[in-house]
Parts: C-alpha cells; structure tokens; sequence
C-alpha cells in the first residue's frame, strides 16, 4: 500500500520533472535574491547549504555568491559505511566536487573539511514538499530529519521550494523538526508569522 507521503512525493517529483530546465534556473534565481535579502542570511557567518540535483531549486549560483561575499560555506557528505550525513567546509565549487551517494555531488576524500554542525548558524534544506506550519517532506532517508533533530538553539533553517511544492499541510511527526522560513520565487514564508513578506 503506498503511504500518503509516498503520493506526496511522487506528485511532486512529476511537477519538478515537468518544469523546463530555463524555468528552473529562472525561478532559483528569484529565490537567491530573496533569501539574501532575509536578515538571518546577512547575519550568518556559517551557511550550510545542499548540493543541488538537476530539478531541484538550484543551488550552485547561492554558493559562489556566499563565498565571493566572504562567509563560510559548508554542505553535506554522507560517508556509505555508516549513512551518517555530515558537513565539510567548500572553499572551492569547481574543483572539490564529486558525485556522491544518490548521485548527489559531494568533497572528494582529500577536500573533506569536517565542520560541527554547531558552527552553522543558517542550514539551507531541501524537500520535495514543504508546508505553510513549516513541516517538510524529503525523499524518505531521513538525512536531514536527523541532522536537523541535533541542530543547537538559535540556528536557523530555511527550506528552498518552488512555488508548487508548498501544501497547506503535510502529515508531519511531532519530531519534525519545521524550517524558520520558506522561500520559493514568489516570496519569503515566514513560519509562525501568517502570509509571504
């Protein structure tokens, strides 16, 4: 039987295979300018952000960008022996990067720069559905559940999604751990305040 989460995530990854590669880069960018116009952004040192995958909102411009302005970037490796997701600090995009498990890109061995979760004062998330309480679906692995369950006090999280990948609600766990803020290209959904700025 096929969980109500399970037609969540497919429906949505039909939507986000069906938007045009030119829409996807159009739409990210919107959303680059939103969330560095958000203040937790402009105060972070430490972002941590996910490696984007062909359909997901892009992340890659985000990244230099964060970097060219002088603050640290840090984004997830998973080591396959015990499926553990952790964080290394990226200095360079370019060179750095393999794929990793899932295909998802990732530092190659010599680039790994083990960072603390605690040293992350904003972590940028991405879900295949995200909701108007905050609450967020990934692909199931529970990756970012777990991380996020571990994150300290006064760290914020922002969940990155386009415009139709945001629901009214989702079923959620009371361990969910909800996102400060969702930005899609329409705006900036502030949790716990009603509306987008």
């Amino acid at each position: 039987k096929v969980s109500a989460k399970d037609n969540i995530r497919q429906k949505m990854l039909a939507l986000r295979n069906s938007q045009g590669k030119v829409e996807t880069e159009s739409n990210s960018r919107k959303i680059k300018v939103w969330l560095f116009s958000l203040e937790v952004f402009s105060s972070a040192g430490t972002v941590s952000f996910y490696l984007s995958t062909e359909t997901e909102v892009q992340t890659d411009e985000m990244v230099k960008e964060t970097l060219a302005i002088g603050k640290k970037v840090v984004v997830p490796y998973i080591v396959a022996r015990d499926g553990i997701m952790s964080f290394s600090e990226l200095t360079d995009p370019d060179a750095e990067l393999v794929p990793g498990p899932y295909t998802i890109r990732q530092p190659r061995k010599k680039y790994l720069r083990p960072t603390p979760l605690d040293r992350v004062e904003l972590v940028i998330v991405p879900g295949l559905a995200f909701d108007t309480r905050g609450h967020r679906l990934g692909f199931g692995k529970g990756f970012y559940d777990k991380m996020l369950a571990q994150k300290k006090e006064g760290t914020s999280c922002v969940g990155l999604a386009f415009r139709f990948q945001v629901m009214d609600n989702l079923p959620a766990f009371s361990h969910d751990v909800p996102m400060d803020f969702i930005i899609t290209e329409q705006g900036i959904i502030r949790i716990g305040e009603k509306g987008t700025e």
